[in-house]
């Protein structure tokens, strides 16, 4: 454990560089946002940037130099409802730069594929110049997802409808080619595709397409041009998914249960939840996972206490998952104050508890080597006080 400088910020995620360093970021009243610097060799703190205005640092993006003398960057996204309007940030130890619209960089770096709010289109920017050419012609383009290769990308196409409640433009998904200048419309649902990523870049991808009162996940295979509803579920804060590209694998845990999907959508394994780690973690005996509604997975959450789990990821190299398992948030209805940390095998099987209290923990990461897992820790007694805890494991487990 090591505590947090006291310094005015409250502190709310964490980022782990591909060098293990580790970044905090907080926010204190006057809504300046502050991201710290923890190094693991030197166990020592320092302020690495302090930012005028608030910036959504919950999407920070770290891209570690390629060369040895290139500058750590990290970038984020931001969009104003009051004013609205897209932006990109990117932040280096001496400043912070601000650009108009959402930049995703092709997988060489060499420009760059950016769509702002009330520009239409998706246009392309070339890193060394600056020269500017639209791609796509939709108004609300959006979301675009880089081929390997750089030759083109899979993006959200304006139909020029809107689906209403809200919910924004009918969406297709399309894949626009660089060189031909052609967008191909992809035979697939529209509606409301929500979030995007890739699972398996260039082959199969992920919409988180939950809206409103339901949480969803859609996995959407582009070579077969199969599309598999995986979840699509009223809101429920004991809903997490997690994936992981390099093991084509998707973790959905839910109504008591881990469930492990391949890449084609085929459920591969059922895992109960840990049980009996403690007397908050006995199952109900009356809990029916076909109808949640009537109750929670554990005896003692109570009816209306979120108490699951949460913060679901798995290890850098996809051998296991981590989670927090407790309370939710914070609720006046909780029975107990905060989680514990857990680690299971790739499935959520062969779960153990990492931390023996419970804590409050705001978020934990995993080192890039993966012998380490790092937790932000509130502490329960003093507001605007915060810990730095890391747990060594033995790298030589099975899973």
């Amino acid at each position: 454990m090591a505590q947090v400088p006291e310094d005015g910020f409250s502190y709310r995620d964490l980022k782990v560089a591909r060098d293990g360093t580790i970044f905090l970021i907080g926010e204190n009243d006057e809504r300046r946002t502050k991201l710290l610097r923890y190094d693991l060799r030197s166990f020592r703190f320092a302020d690495w940037q302090t930012v005028e205005g608030e910036i959504p640092l919950y999407n920070l993006q770290i891209a570690s130099p390629q060369e040895e003398d290139e500058p750590l960057a990290m970038t984020a996204w931001g969009f104003s409802s009051e004013e609205p309007n897209f932006r990109s940030y990117v932040l280096t130890e001496e400043h912070i730069a601000e650009y108009r619209g959402i930049r995703v960089p092709s997988p060489d770096g060499s420009r760059a594929a950016v769509y702002a709010d009330g520009r239409g289109g998706i246009w392309g920017i070339e890193a060394r110049s600056g020269e500017e050419v639209q791609w796509t012609k939709g108004e609300n383009d959006a979301q675009p997802l880089w081929l390997s290769d750089g030759s083109g990308f899979i993006f959200l196409k304006d139909t020029g409808e809107e689906l209403g409640d809200g919910a924004g433009p009918n969406y297709s998904l399309a894949k626009y080619d660089i060189q031909k200048a052609r967008t191909e419309l992809l035979p697939f649902q529209q509606g409301f595709w929500g979030t995007v990523e890739w699972l398996e870049p260039g082959r199969t991808l992920l919409a988180h397409n939950g809206f409103d009162d339901a949480i969803g996940l859609k996995l959407v295979d582009l070579s077969s041009h199969a599309e598999k509803q995986l979840i699509q579920n009223p809101t429920d804060h004991r809903v997490q998914t997690a994936s992981h590209n390099g093991r084509k694998r998707i973790m959905v845990a839910q109504r008591g249960s881990f469930d492990l999907y391949s890449d084609m959508g085929d459920r591969l394994s059922r895992v109960p939840w840990p049980a009996d780690a403690d007397e908050f973690t006995a199952i109900n005996p009356e809990y029916d996972a076909a109808a949640p509604e009537n109750g929670v997975p554990y005896y003692k959450a109570g009816l209306a206490s979120p108490f699951g789990i949460s913060d679901l990821t798995f290890k850098p190299d996809g051998s296991g998952v981590s989670f927090l398992l407790g309370t939710i948030g914070e609720s006046i209805d909780e029975v107990v104050a905060g989680t514990r940390l857990f680690a299971a095998g790739p499935g959520g099987e062969e779960a153990y508890a990492l931390t023996k209290d419970y804590l409050k923990i705001r978020h934990h990461a995993w080192t890039p080597a993966g012998d380490a897992v790092i937790c932000l820790i509130a502490s329960p007694e003093r507001d605007g006080c915060f810990y730095l805890g890391v747990k060594w494991l033995d790298i030589s487990l099975k899973w």
